[in-house]
């Protein structure tokens, strides 16, 4: 009988390593035809598996970090920059065809809501649930529907 700890290890390893080739290929520049096939399946099989939608032409770096491979959506024209850590149920949205941008050491909590053409600085959190319409400086700590300002953080090995 399959143990079913062992099970679940071994089926977050292979999305792991899906949504890894997805990443690597898709930031290649020149896609061949086999490149591009692939890309499709793999985008088939995280939308399938885990609820996550990476839209192809978004600009993700491949060392972002999804602890939590769960119902995550990133729009056509976002960017993210290295470092990022991104929860379960994220949506980085459009509104009015402007995208967001993210930057580096980003943390961005459960639930949270990024929608617009905004820009979020170096080393922000956005807390759990967060809805965030308005540009976030660097080093900020945003909560609250709508996003407010609820700290600044001061070390980058901080836990909150």
């Amino acid at each position: 009988m399959l143990n079913p700890i062992r099970y679940f290890f071994q089926k977050e390893l292979r999305t792991r390593r899906r949504l890894r080739a997805y990443l690597k290929i898709k930031t290649k520049k020149n896609k061949s035809l086999k490149d591009r096939i692939m890309l499709s399946f793999l985008y088939d099989r995280l939308y399938i598996e885990n609820s996550m939608i990476i839209a192809v032409n978004s600009h993700v770096s491949t060392d972002i970090y999804f602890p939590h491979m769960q119902n995550i959506v990133i729009g056509e024209g976002v960017r993210i920059g290295k470092l990022c850590t991104i929860f379960q149920d994220v949506t980085l949205g459009q509104n009015k065809g402007g995208y967001p941008v993210i930057g580096d050491n980003v943390i961005i909590y459960s639930g949270a809501k990024i929608i617009g053409d905004i820009s979020i600085g170096n080393n922000a959190i956005i807390g759990a649930n967060a809805v965030v319409v308005k540009d976030v400086s660097d080093n900020m700590i945003m909560g609250g529907i709508p996003a407010k300002v609820i700290g600044f953080r001061k070390e980058d090995d901080e836990f909150y």
